[in-house]
């Protein structure tokens, strides 16, 4: 099944193909990880609310898909 979907997406670009592989491996990310403390999600979480305020206002992103 995954060979099938590779293949429609380096023939035709079709952006369902993209989607299908973005959401496998989110899955598969959120299935395998395994976070043990604390200490640990403060990190990450303050990583993506870094991540996010960088392409609110630090960059004309969001402009331009709003």
């Amino acid at each position: 099944m995954s060979s099938y979907i590779a293949f429609i997406y380096v023939k035709t670009n079709f952006w369902v193909a993209n989607n299908i592989f973005a959401i496998c491996f989110a899955v598969y990310a959120i299935e395998n990880w395994l976070v043990g403390n604390f200490k640990h999600i403060f990190l990450i979480f303050g990583g993506l609310i870094l991540y996010d305020l960088i392409f609110v206002f630090g960059s004309d992103v969001m402009m331009t898909v709003a």
